[in-house]
């Protein structure tokens, strides 16, 4: 009987203990909520911070792996179709991407047939520079007070430094070659382990259907931004190069293809393109009407792309409102610069789609999008 009553009083002893620890620890959290409301920020704060430290310091290895990733969903439905025909998995993804290779020679293959062009008429436009170089002096002369043999040595220690900086250029554009073409290995390999991703993303995601509806909507992102991107690129480009036959601009379809594809880079693309058109006319003899019609025909494709073609086109592919839109390409360009800038949109709406798949997260891919508020 005694002993019986003991083992009574132990087992009350320890369900007491428990439930006075449970009730201590809950006091506690809720003390530490209120002294510390600001934690969760604070953490989201310090997240950022280290992300953003991660992205600059490791660009060298996320740049090209990025790329590649985009690479491989650009060409994932023709992988797609190779493997429902029972192709290997390593030959699909290598003949897939080779798409890409054949899309970059032919648009290498029509700039260098312009470029010869310019090329074969650099005697020309020697003279031509010459008197453009005679008037602007004589102009600057008038209306400035800088003699000519001033503005020689001007632009002598212009040239100097940017024959310093040639090498820095060079190496730029080997830096360029190289990521690319490591950004085609890097799709290729994620081509072909790509069930294995998928298998990867089910277990974090603990639900098959909800894993497989978020890569989908990841994959369709990044397909039709591409895709409609450059199909309205194509579009600008024959626009362009009518509009610039039509005038009479000398190298019209050098300066269209390359003035459209610099829209790739969101907003300052436009900018830079309108610039170059302007010199390579001004430096083949062009006169200002010619570079006022440029700027025209420019202006009058981009007010098409930007409220017909890209609604249409585009549209909600990247469903982000302008303010998202405009942040994620500064803060990608500051950190990763031109490489960031061109593929800000199709990141930052992948990052909205996670968003709008987690719970906790969806207030904040509310806030990107770009749904109606009442």
């Amino acid at each position: 009987m005694h002993i019986a009553l003991e083992v009574v009083v132990s087992v009350n002893f320890l369900k007491v203990r428990k439930l006075i620890f449970r009730h201590t620890q809950r006091q506690n959290e809720t003390i530490m909520q209120k002294k510390l409301p600001y934690l969760n920020p604070l953490i989201i704060f310090l997240l950022i911070i280290a992300s953003c430290t991660i992205l600059f310091y490791g660009s060298p290895f996320l740049i090209p792996l990025t790329y590649g990733m985009m690479f491989a969903f650009l060409v994932n439905p023709i992988h797609s179709k190779l493997r429902d025909w029972n192709w290997n998995k390593y030959l699909s993804a290598i003949t897939s991407v080779s798409v890409i290779v054949l899309f970059i020679l032919i648009l290498l293959g029509v700039f260098g047939w312009q470029i010869q062009q310019l090329v074969e008429q650099k005697s020309e436009i020697k003279k031509e520079l010459i008197k453009k170089q005679e008037k602007v002096q004589s102009l600057t002369k008038k209306y400035f007070g800088v003699s000519p043999s001033k503005q020689e040595d001007y632009a002598e220690k212009v040239i100097n430094k940017m024959g310093k900086n040639a090498k820095g250029f060079v190496g730029s554009f080997t830096s360029l070659i190289t990521n690319f073409f490591l950004s085609l290995v890097y799709a290729i390999l994620l081509l072909s382990e790509r069930k294995r991703i998928q298998s990867f993303f089910y277990g974090i995601f603990n639900n098959e259907d909800k894993a497989e509806n978020t890569i989908d909507q990841t994959g369709e992102v990044i397909q039709k931004y591409l895709s409609g991107k450059l199909i309205i690129i194509g579009i600008l480009a024959t626009v362009y190069a009518i509009g610039f036959s039509i005038a009479g601009i000398k190298y019209g379809v050098l300066i269209a293809i390359f003035v459209a594809f610099l829209t790739f880079i969101p907003y300052a693309g436009n900018i830079i393109g309108g610039v170059i058109a302007a010199l390579i006319t001004f430096a083949t003899g062009g006169s200002m009407t010619e570079i006022a019609i440029i700027f025209g025909v420019m202006g009058a494709a981009q007010l098409i792309e930007s409220y017909i073609l890209e609604p249409w086109i585009v549209g909600s592919n990247v469903d982000l409102n302008p303010l998202f839109a405009i942040l994620g390409v500064i803060s990608l360009s500051l950190i990763w610069g031109a490489a960031g800038a061109i593929i800000a949109l199709p990141l930052v709406g992948i990052l909205k789609v996670f968003f709008d798949k987690v719970e906790n997260y969806k207030s904040i891919g509310f806030l990107m999008g770009n749904d109606k508020v009442d």
